[in-house]
């Protein structure tokens, strides 16, 4: 998750937003109180937390928030994807074969990549598939995108890592690489 500190929050309206100001901290808005950071309203913020000592009286705020790879916990692998319509999905199952790492990199794209229905689709860029991890079989069905691309990370030989992180701009980037022993 990622955090930010910050000594520049006005503390009367502990107002704050940022758009991807913090690598690693998903886009976020807080509206909390300054004197009890009681959070009033917020999104992608999970905690408000005042820091306070005696040599630093006013004190600083941190605010932690989720981060990017939240969206593969909260978007789903639709059945029929890209088909737009949740009413009329065509298929039961996703069920998709071939090698792994082109199989992570479908499900993503297919839900919420390029080729994801307009309703679903997060304008996400997609690092080159790297076409490792041998080949496999991947049936989901409503799994979470998280879910389901964890099955197909384990069942690579060798193992794969997926990530959704935020380049140097404001985009955010889906990637998948070889797990790497380093010992």
């Amino acid at each position: 998750a990622g955090t930010l500190v910050a000594n520049t929050i006005n503390t009367d309206t502990g107002l704050f937003s940022t758009n991807n100001a913090y690598l690693g901290m998903a886009k976020a808005w807080v509206n909390f109180v300054g004197s009890s950071a009681s959070v009033n309203g917020s999104f992608n913020v999970t905690s408000v937390t005042r820091i306070q000592s005696q040599d630093d009286p006013s004190g600083l705020w941190r605010i932690q928030g989720v981060d990017d790879n939240q969206y593969l916990q909260d978007y789903l692998a639709w059945p029929a994807a890209p088909n737009d319509d949740v009413t009329n999905q065509d298929q039961s199952w996703y069920l998709r074969s071939g090698i792994v790492s082109t199989l992570m990199y479908n499900l993503v794209n297919e839900n919420i990549g390029d080729l994801a229905g307009a309703s679903r689709a997060l304008g996400l860029t997609m690092a080159p598939d790297p076409e490792v991890g041998g080949e496999g079989y991947l049936s989901t069905k409503w799994d979470t995108l998280g879910h389901a691309l964890s099955r197909c990370a384990y069942m690579a030989t060798p193992n794969l890592r997926y990530e959704i992180l935020q380049n140097t701009g404001t985009d955010l980037v889906f990637s998948i690489a070889e797990i790497q022993d380093h010992t």
